[in-house]
């Protein structure tokens, strides 16, 4: 949810990309800046971009997995569980890298308009929801795999219970 929220933000970042690069944010301070350096902005939007895309078809991927237990068999999660993990910390990494980059140029000045102060507190909240999401799909992940590889575990604990 939250990089489909992201995804829309960064669309409608690429709408504010015109050829005469007047880019300018009233009522707090002139951004002549970004003018100089906006091929550096739009290759960040072109990853992210790139980078949400190939999450969220990932999470699809898996939520439809685990909804049909018919067609995707519990071996057949395991490894789908492990790309989602190891991709989710890479999404995090490459973020993390953009979101420094980006927020560098704004510096103190990112504190000074609403939409800014958006970007960095949505930020904050998704790499928080992101961590916890890393950490729900290991502790799955492992939970299959102590599942495969003790099946008559799980029938000991519902009959203990």
């Amino acid at each position: 949810i939250t990089a489909l929220v992201e995804a829309i933000t960064v669309f409608l970042d690429w709408l504010t990309y015109d050829e005469n690069l007047k880019f300018e944010i009233h009522g707090a301070f002139r951004s002549f800046w970004k003018r100089l350096f906006w091929k550096g902005f739009a290759i960040c939007d072109g990853i992210m971009t790139l980078s949400h895309v190939i999450i969220i078809a990932l999470c699809i991927f898996t939520i439809v997995a685990i909804l049909r237990p018919n067609k995707f068999k519990i071996y057949d999660l395991l490894p789908t569980l492990r790309v989602l993990y190891v991709t989710m910390i890479l999404y995090i990494l490459i973020e993390l890298g953009i979101s420094c980059y980006v927020f560098s140029w704004y510096g103190l000045a990112g504190w000074r308009l609403p939409f800014l102060v958006w970007r960095n507190m949505f930020y904050l909240i998704r790499f928080f929801c992101n961590v916890g999401f890393c950490i729900v799909f290991y502790s799955y992940a492992c939970e299959i795999s102590q599942e495969l590889a003790n099946p008559e575990a799980k029938d000991r604990t519902r009959l203990a219970a």
